[in-house]
């Protein structure tokens, strides 16, 4: 339940093995800084669709110094997010 319910872009399937999710396909940039990600037709519960400005919203949100998210860590691989979360 608690990973239906917390579904990201990606997963770990059953085999270990990462697979798409929420994310259709991910296109990487040659030199892999940029990842462009195609999202599926995927709604939440209230049948709103998904869009790329609801994960915008929530990594932002958990990059904000001032919600003090115990998780921002887990951002910092994007670039300049660590410098956005002091």
């Amino acid at each position: 339940l608690a990973r239906a319910t917390f579904d990201g872009l990606t997963r770990v399937g059953p085999d270990g093995k990462i697979q798409l999710s929420v994310a259709q396909k991910i296109d990487i940039s040659d030199d892999l800084k940029t990842y462009t990600i195609h999202l599926r037709d995927t709604k939440w519960s209230n049948g709103d669709p998904v869009t790329a400005d609801d994960f915008e919203y929530a990594w932002k949100r958990m990059l904000d110094p001032e919600k003090g998210s115990n998780y921002a860590y887990m951002l910092y691989y994007l670039q300049n997010a660590e410098k956005a979360n002091l």
